[in-house]
């Protein structure tokens, strides 16, 4: 993981050198902006899905460990196989 100081420093080193690897302008276009706004929205709901659903299976259903996980691998297996 990267700390917020390695973050900070690679911002700083982006916005100086002559060809970046990510210009930094690209980051305030409009469809950039909503591309990544979409993106964190539907990684945080199947994260939250995942959690509550593993609750729901484990609590109220009576699933072993084993079994929650074999159900939740197949709403897994979908996301991975429908990414472009």
């Amino acid at each position: 993981m990267d700390s917020p100081g390695a973050d900070a420093l690679r911002w700083w080193a982006s916005a100086r050198v002559e060809a970046p690897l990510l210009p930094l302008q690209r980051l305030r276009m409009r469809t950039v902006a909503g591309a990544n706004s979409v993106g964190f929205l539907l990684c945080g709901s199947f994260c939250a899905f995942v959690f509550i659903g593993t609750l729901y299976m484990l609590q109220v259903l009576g699933y072993s460990a084993l079994k929650t996980g074999l159900a939740l691998l197949a709403a897994s297996r979908r996301v991975v196989l429908d990414q472009p």
